[in-house]
């Protein structure tokens, strides 16, 4: 147990919304992968909604060997809401995302903290070499969706990340987008680095998924795919469906209109009439509905920013450059309360 006021090198957030394996074990595991590379750290458990199983197996935990914090959801709200939530209260400089069963060797996880590469987000990969055929072939298929929704990283599905603690609260993650962190960061502006790792014997084992959980993870994907091309600009998706209608209905008109000019083919009760009317119209439609996301999107998301800012420079009013690290006059205005601090770095002044 650590002191509830003293900062903290690494803050371990495992979120509970389902699967999980032995609590005890899983904790003495997952201390013994920070400890060689934190001289402080946290264990926090996020628990999604009531888990009697969980509650009796975290009840047969030493006293000694407690989690540091252990927060409770009055319902299921998703694993992405459980991050988030323990973002708000973790300490650490730096925030290390576990799964509350293994998916990786404990002893590999420390891995991470080596990096030397300054990347704002490292995330792990499992190894899948040596696991079932049918594992590799869901976890391959997978792979592919993702990369469709335009995600580069393999393995969405493995959570294990370490990221500085005001990346999380910045990216706002919402419903099943966390599978997706990195992909998110990284449009925002973050560098992301991804490290493949042994995956856990005890993750290699064959595992039921319903029918419903895929048709689940193909939904986010295809709500990612879309968030990612066209968050800030719905219109252009909208808009070239709807001018394809149009398009399509103008030019069916004008064929109808030569056959009936220089063949003299009527134009009333032909069912295609129909079909260019509704062509245009379905068109206008669909353009008008990009038009009004656009107008959300612009009078809405104003407080809502898709990116930061990594330094600034600036030059201060002598026209000198301030000591490293050292702000000038002029940068001494104080950050509203909650936003993200920036490197700030004075040049001399371009005569």
């Amino acid at each position: 147990m650590v002191d509830a006021n003293m900062p903290l090198d690494v803050s371990v957030i495992i979120p509970v919304c389902g699967r999980f394996d032995d609590v005890p074990r899983l904790i003495d595991a997952y201390r013994d992968a920070v400890k060689d590379h934190a001289e402080s750290y946290e264990l926090i458990f996020v628990v999604d909604g009531a888990h009697v199983a969980f509650e009796e197996s975290l009840s047969q935990v030493d006293k000694d060997n407690q989690p540091d914090l252990v927060l409770r959801m009055p319902s299921q709200f998703g694993e992405a809401a459980c991050l988030m939530q323990g973002a708000r209260r973790a300490r650490g400089e730096q925030i290390l995302i576990l799964p509350a069963y293994f998916q990786l060797e404990p002893g590999h996880i420390g891995k991470l903290f080596e990096d030397e590469s300054g990347a704002d987000i490292v995330t792990a990969a499992r190894d899948r070499s040596k696991d079932t055929p049918m594992n590799r072939l869901r976890g391959w298929f997978f792979d592919r969706c993702a990369s469709l929704a335009g995600s580069p990283y393999r393995d969405p599905g493995c959570a294990v990340r370490l990221l500085r603690t005001n990346i999380l609260p910045e990216l706002n993650l919402q419903d099943e987008q966390h599978r997706f962190l990195p992909l998110i960061a990284e449009r925002a502006g973050y560098s992301v680095k991804l490290m493949m790792l042994p995956q856990s014997e005890m993750d290699r084992k064959f595992r039921y998924h319903a029918p419903t959980d895929y048709l689940g993870a193909l939904l986010d994907l295809i709500s990612m795919g879309f968030l990612m091309r066209f968050m800030q600009k719905p219109f252009r998706f909208f808009g070239s469906i709807g001018a394809t209608f149009i398009a399509a209905g103008i030019l069916l008109g004008i064929y109808m209109v030569i056959q009936r000019t220089f063949y003299s083919v009527p134009m009333a009760d032909r069912p295609l009439l129909l079909l260019v009317v509704l062509s245009i119209v379905l068109g206008l439609q669909i353009a008008v509905v990009g038009l009004i996301a656009e107008i959300v999107m612009f009078t809405r998301a104003r407080k809502f920013s898709t990116y930061h800012v990594r330094s600034v420079s600036r030059v201060d009013d002598a026209g000198d450059e301030a000591p490293a690290g050292e702000p000038s006059h002029s940068d001494s205005v104080e950050a509203p309360e909650g936003a993200a601090t920036e490197n700030i770095h004075p040049i001399k002044r371009v005569k």
